[in-house]
């Protein structure tokens, strides 16, 4: 079934939204909500690819392992390889590497359990 914008709203709150003037409907267009315009401009939803394009935006994505010289830098956002690692410390099962991240030149620690590294 197809919805205007108005109705796609009013059938989102009545699923549980508390406020539907919050909705992010034109947030949702930009990511890729699918939609389709008239020849007057107007825009059309179709309610089953909606709930799917919703349900697909609500799960999480999987967990990437990283590999064992590298880690993730705060200062960059992002994994990158760290050199010239140390061992800083250790706490049980963990051991702390302590590194310098090879992009920007900042600091970098992975914690990783004992068994790993063997």
């Amino acid at each position: 079934m197809w919805y205007t914008s108005s109705e796609l709203v009013a059938e989102l709150s009545d699923l549980g939204t508390d406020n539907p003037e919050k909705l992010p409907l034109k947030h949702w267009i930009a990511r890729g909500l699918p939609h389709r315009r008239d020849a007057r401009g107007h825009l059309w939803f179709d309610g089953h690819v909606v709930a799917q394009w919703i349900k697909q935006q609500r799960q999480k994505p999987a967990r990437q392992k990283i590999a064992a010289n590298e880690t993730y830098c705060f200062h960059c956002q992002a994994v990158r390889v760290f050199k010239d690692a140390i061992v800083h410390s250790q706490r049980g099962k963990q051991i702390i590497y302590r590194g310098v991240c090879i992009t920007c030149g900042h600091d970098v620690n992975k914690a990783v359990k004992a068994q790993e590294t063997n």
